[in-house]
């Protein structure tokens, strides 16, 4: 009674006994799990060791693909023209998705390509500034006013274009945003309003592989893609009018150059754009069966089918990996090209530009002010291709997603 109205649940020798009987067995527990061999899903995890392909291979694999690009059918032009005039078409049509299902109105339209333009304006100014400063200090010829408003030139022009190019990215950031969000709401609403059936073909992992992954090409195309290629071409126009202004005659030699790295940067966005098509379906195939995979984990448990799901899963991945991998080998021979063409061209204007200056047909000024915008224009078109293929990347993996928003269910509701 005492040790009760002391608030103890059991009398003292009986408590003391329970703890030693519970100790034991606590004790005896750890004893029969350390001798047991079991299994620590971390450890199993950390032993598996995908397979990949060694570097030759992988390379021999993109050649093949490569060939293969080209050579499917007999008709390669007739084939390739095919793919341009659809690929027109589709930019069109996603044009015209972006517009109305992303939510891109006018509101954001008009400032974002404002500063678009007004940005791309005063960079092209920049080389003009920095060729009178050069000139300035090379020959110390030039009085104190005209290094004043050289460097004043400069000054302001930079400034201006720091402003205006951080208010383009921001507002182009923000329709991506926004397009993001609009495509995904509607996405979900007329996934939700399709028939039974519809969900029957299509598996979950792959409807929420087009929601998730494939709507944040589209918010990237906006708010990166299409942002820098318009400004790219943009300081393209500007730097041209100033070449063909110094010299008409070099400046068809640039042009040369530069149809020629565009052509090059036209066959890699064909390439690309196929490609993305397919690493995008394969990623979706693959996150379908790891979403099957997961519902029916007990069951596999059960089976012990752990080791044929994740094989499954894995044979999913590798394909996706292989593909990943030419897009990689793809990308590092366009820019070594595409590169080289470059080099190969300012080499050349460097010449042209020593014989025409010997010659006397150019100051030393204008010779100096044309090669700053030949290295501009340049770098400007060769962007304008790198980014146009990504474009097209975008809009092959895109695709499907306004596709999804546009199906009408084959069994309505009733009103």
């Amino acid at each position: 009674k005492k040790q009760n109205n002391n608030n103890n649940i059991f009398p003292l020798p009986i408590a003391t006994s329970l703890w030693t009987t519970s100790a034991t067995a606590a004790n005896n527990l750890d004893a029969v799990l350390a001798d047991a061999d079991v299994v620590d899903p971390f450890a199993t995890a950390n032993k598996i060791e995908p397979q990949t392909k060694p570097l030759p291979e992988s390379m021999t694999f993109y050649a093949q693909y490569v060939v293969n690009f080209f050579l499917s059918k007999p008709a390669v032009e007739k084939k390739i023209r095919g793919q341009r005039r659809a690929m027109w078409k589709r930019l069109n049509e996603q044009r015209k998705n972006v517009m109305t299902l992303a939510g891109y109105t006018a509101s954001i339209v008009k400032p974002s390509f404002g500063f678009l333009f007004l940005g791309a304006l005063m960079t092209s100014i920049v080389p003009s500034y920095w060729g009178k400063c050069i000139q300035c200090i090379a020959t110390l010829s030039a009085t104190k006013g005209q290094l004043f408003e050289a460097i004043l030139g400069l000054g302001l022009s930079s400034t201006l274009a720091a402003l205006f190019t951080g208010m383009r990215g921001s507002l182009f950031w923000i329709g991506g945003s926004r397009a993001n969000y609009n495509v995904r709401v509607k996405l979900h609403r007329s996934l939700l309003l399709q028939e039974a059936a519809f969900f029957d073909t299509n598996e979950t992992g792959y409807l929420l592989s087009r929601l998730n992954s494939d709507v944040n090409k589209i918010g990237q195309v906006i708010s990166y893609h299409v942002n820098v290629v318009l400004r790219q071409f943009a300081q393209f126009v500007f730097g041209s009018i100033y070449l063909l202004r110094i010299s008409p005659k070099l400046s068809l030699w640039a042009f040369g150059g530069i149809v020629l790295v565009a052509w090059l940067s036209a066959v890699y966005g064909d390439l690309a754009r196929q490609l993305a098509e397919k690493v995008q379906d394969t990623f979706a195939d693959a996150t379908a069966v790891a979403e099957t995979s997961f519902s029916m984990s007990e069951t596999i448990r059960a089976f012990d089918g752990a080791e044929i799901e994740s094989g499954k899963f894995e044979a999913a991945q590798s394909k996706a990996l292989e593909l990943e991998e030419v897009q990689a080998w793809a990308y590092g021979t366009h820019k070594f090209l595409s590169d080289t063409l470059q080099a190969i061209l300012q080499v050349g204007l460097l010449i042209a530009c020593w014989s025409v200056g010997k010659a006397g047909g150019l100051a030393a000024s204008e010779l100096t002010t044309f090669m700053f915008y030949t290295g501009f224009v340049l770098e400007s078109s060769n962007e304008v291709g790198d980014q146009w293929a990504k474009i097209q990347q975008a809009v092959g993996a895109s695709s499907s997603v306004f596709e999804l928003i546009k199906r009408i269910p084959a069994v309505r509701d009733p009103p």
